[in-house]
């Protein structure tokens, strides 16, 4: 049932008022529209339709070519991405007023930030693959110092960004077991019983993988910023707002996954 499953997926997780009513609703919005775009938060969400693509084609054997087209069509209306970005957007005008969305947007604006952003972009595009490759390769030989890694366990540990990455992957292929189950044998179907403890064997699986490919990655996207910088990097993630924004940019696409299941269960 799980054979092959999330082969080659990485999401660049990498994964973030006192005036009259009317004004402070148009200045929610405003906040909430610039976070969504400077985080890249709306960008990951529509990706997420390709991903569960991705997986379906893993997994659409177990299923008869009529079969798969239904479970197709279902996949497309479940997952449609302009109802995440709306279910992911209303979540946000939920928790926005929380007080650190204005304090994320200006570190979101800094230069340090955004000249991160565009390196994690830059890391995960399948042009660089080679460039990985041979970074990778040098690894054993060429260690970073400890002081390096250890910068790099912290923002590990602050923004728990590969237990996060585990957690989507795990629960958008549960969301699409759901989907083909519908159109198995009575036999091979998979009961809602059994997903937590589907669950749990998954994420027991993938965790130590995935925590592997994100510090590599990481040392790879970072390899050329300054200590100072990256420094400076990881200390707001560990400041209140900045666990603020990972936790939230979690919660969000965990709540957009969870109307996806929404919309599956009225299928």
């Amino acid at each position: 049932m799980i054979r092959g499953m999330f082969k080659g997926l990485l999401l660049a997780v990498v994964i973030l008022l006192c005036l009259n009513p009317a004004n402070s609703n148009a200045q929610q919005d405003d906040a909430v529209d610039m976070f969504f775009r400077l985080s890249g938060l709306e960008q990951q969400i529509r990706d997420l339709p390709s991903i569960v693509l991705e997986q379906f084609n893993e997994e659409k054997e177990l299923l008869t070519p009529a079969s798969r087209n239904n479970a197709l069509a279902v996949i497309e209306e479940v997952f449609n991405p302009e109802l995440m970005v709306t279910d992911a957007r209303n979540y946000l005008m939920l928790v926005s007023a929380d007080g650190f969305i204005d304090e994320i947007n200006a570190w979101l604006n800094t230069e340090l930030t955004q000249k991160m952003n565009d390196l994690e972009m830059a890391s995960n595009d399948d042009v660089t693959f080679e460039n990985r490759d041979r970074f990778f390769s040098t690894l054993e030989n060429e260690m970073p110092s400890e002081a390096r890694l250890e910068l790099l366990r912290r923002l590990e540990s602050s923004t728990e960004a590969t237990y996060y990455l585990v957690s989507i992957i795990t629960d958008m292929y549960l969301s699409l077991i759901q989907i083909m189950s519908n159109y198995m044998p009575p036999e091979d179907r998979v009961s809602s019983d059994r997903l937590p403890e589907l669950r749990y064997a998954i994420m027991n699986d993938l965790l130590p993988m995935y925590r592997d490919i994100t510090f590599a990655m990481n040392l790879y996207t970072y390899r050329d910023v300054s200590h100072e910088d990256l420094e400076e990097y990881v200390s707001f993630y560990e400041t209140e707002a900045g666990k603020w924004f990972a936790d939230v940019s979690f919660e969000v696409i965990n709540h957009v996954l969870m109307q996806a299941n929404v919309r599956i269960a009225s299928n």
